[in-house]
């Protein structure tokens, strides 16, 4: 009969409390188990049975747990190792595990907690898969006939996780059936191509921010870009360029509809295919439409002609730049177009080419069509009152009732209150020439006038021009060609002192016999001119070609003699050069009384 051999054996407890010797064998008899000892660690480390039947039962640890078939029974202990497995996993109770790495599915039907999770191909989940480690999956379903969750712990601490309700759902309080609730303990980021930031949910604020960690875009000066919805309502932007760019496509209308409680107030849009509108939506609210180098006036999001003001009375723009033109409407000299500050004061223009002005809602001046400027009446003329200064022409002064038609004023100083030009050069004037300014004179440009005096006695004296000087003896009043016609005066004076005077002489025998001559060639006669006015009256005097004639018979010429004078001029009417005779009957009359 073969030796009989007998090892080391014992109970579980007392295996654990046993240190073999290296290399020593030792049998558990509560598992019917060998132990191979190290002659270091108590209890040794037990063989697994050929069928596996020990391991489920198995309290111990297991540096690496390597399956072809499935493990049933339930591992309530801890694996610290790596679980490796080819085919289908299902776990219906599992301790905690390092890693596990499946290249099958993973079905749990129980609980794990996991610190590494590297998983091929699906997870299926009826209860609960906690990973405490890096999760690597490729497919996860998770499923239950109650609410869904997929819950994120540092420990026992929540930090974020996915529900599914099935009914009201307490993730995020207020979902419903069916909501997908996600939920984070503080900031929520979302990531593309990559693990940098593009997007993140606030966790104090619940803003969304985009392309940037901060909620100070608003008053960024070029370190923050993005932007960011805040749940107050405010959208906030900002970066380097165009910030927003909002496109409607196809169609006219807005792009842009701003309301306040519900109510449209305003928008932004187009029409006309590319003509950008901005404006009030409530009636009668204005708005701007920007065309093609013009801005024109909305109303209510429609053009309107003539619908809409710029600035008000009480609101008004400060100052007005143009480097074109004021074009109005015709208005009235009630309600005129342009004005001030007072709305009936300004301009109207009643019809073309006409500028009127009004005051206090009547009209005071025109320009009317011609050019000509009107004041106090609307059509040029002479006669009512009003005054015309014509464009082309001259000036009109009209008075029918008392009253000056025109006041020119010269104060302070003498000179001119009034010149005349003629291509620009001076030819006369009216003004005054005393100190005191009550003193008038007229005159040409040169040396030709006349003033009128109240200094002593009243009179009208010949002066210069344009001066104050007096010319004595110096101004004729009319010549041979062109007379006066009649003189009218209570005494005519002539100079005839001696200090005025020399060569004084006694008559010669021939001018006496002039003298005498003369007396009897006084004639009666009918002049022309009053004959052509019906005039048939005679007038008496001496032929100057007779009185002439008498001066040749005794040798003398009449030339020399102031009593007769021969003038050559042209006839301002025919146009003809013509030679007359005239005489100074004064000197006549005292030559015929020397020979007497």
């Amino acid at each position: 009969m073969a030796t009989q051999l007998q090892i080391r054996r014992g109970t579980t407890s007392q295996m654990n409390a046993f240190t073999g010797a290296e290399g020593e064998l030792a049998v558990n008899t509560t598992t019917d188990t060998v132990h191979v000892h190290d002659g270091s660690t108590a209890g040794g480390h037990a063989l697994a049975k050929a069928d596996g039947s020990n391991i489920a039962a198995y309290a111990g640890s297991f540096t690496t747990i390597s399956a072809s078939g499935t493990i049933t029974g339930n591992v309530t202990g801890n694996i610290t190792g790596s679980v490796l497995t080819a085919a289908q996993t299902n776990i219906t109770s599992l301790g905690t595990l390092s890693a596990l790495t499946v290249s099958g599915d993973l079905d749990v039907d129980g609980t794990a907690n996991l610190d590494v999770v590297d998983i091929d191909g699906a997870v299926d989940m009826a209860t609960t898969l906690t990973v405490a480690g890096l999760a690597t999956v490729s497919e996860m379903t998770v499923s239950d006939t109650d609410d869904i969750r997929l819950r994120f712990l540092n420990g026992t601490t929540f930090k974020a996780g996915l529900q599914v309700a099935t009914s009201t759902g307490d993730m995020i309080a207020g979902s419903a059936v069916d909501d997908l609730a996600v939920r984070s303990q503080a900031n929520m980021l979302f990531s593309t191509g990559g693990n940098t930031e593009r997007m993140r949910i606030d966790g104090a604020t619940g803003g969304l921010l985009v392309g940037t960690t901060s909620l100070a875009v608003s008053t960024s000066t070029g370190s923050v870009t993005g932007a960011v919805i805040n749940t107050t309502g405010l959208f906030e932007a900002a970066k380097t360029g165009t910030v927003m760019e909002l496109n409607r496509l196809t169609a006219d209308g807005k792009i842009l509809n701003v309301r306040r409680d519900g109510t449209s107030v305003g928008s932004v849009g187009v029409i006309n295919g590319n003509n950008f509108t901005v404006g009030g939506a409530v009636a009668s609210h204005a708005g701007l439409q920007f065309g093609t180098e013009n801005v024109t006036p909305m109303v209510a999001g429609s053009e309107a002609d003539g619908g809409a003001d710029l600035g008000a009375s009480n609101l008004r723009w400060r100052n007005l730049y143009l480097s074109g033109f004021v074009r109005a409407g015709a208005g009235t000299a009630a309600d005129p177009v342009l004005t001030g500050s007072d709305g009936n004061t300004g301009f109207f223009f009643p019809s073309g080419g006409v500028t009127c002005f009004t005051q206090n809602g009547v009209e005071r001046g025109r320009f009317d069509a011609s050019g000509n400027f009107l004041v106090g009446r609307t059509s040029v003329g002479s006669t009512g009152n009003g005054h015309s200064i014509r464009g082309g022409d001259s000036a009109i002064f009209s008075r029918d009732s008392t009253g000056e038609s025109c006041i020119i004023a010269r104060n302070n100083t003498p000179g001119p209150a009034l010149r005349f030009n003629s291509n620009g050069s001076n030819i006369g004037g009216i003004g005054t020439h005393s100190a005191g300014g009550t003193e008038l004179y007229m005159g040409n440009g040169s040396n030709i006038g006349f003033r009128f005096e109240q200094t002593g006695a009243d009179r009208i004296e010949p002066c210069v021009g344009l001066g104050q000087s007096g010319r004595n003896n110096a101004i004729d009043l009319g010549i041979s060609g062109n007379q006066w016609r009649s003189i009218y005066c209570e005494t005519v004076f002539e100079s005839s002192d001696r200090t005025l005077k020399q060569d004084i002489e006694a008559l010669s025998d021939a001018e006496q016999r002039v003298a005498i001559a003369a007396k009897s060639l006084l004639r009666k006669y009918r002049l022309i001119s009053d004959v052509e006015k019906e005039d048939n009256r005679y007038s008496f005097g001496i032929i100057a070609q007779d009185l002439q004639a008498a001066f040749a018979a005794e040798g003398l010429d009449a030339a020399n003699y102031k009593m007769w004078k021969e003038a050559t001029f042209t006839d301002e009417t025919t146009g003809e050069e013509k030679t007359q005779q005239s005489i100074v009957y004064s000197q006549l009359l005292a030559f015929i009384i020397a020979a007497i």
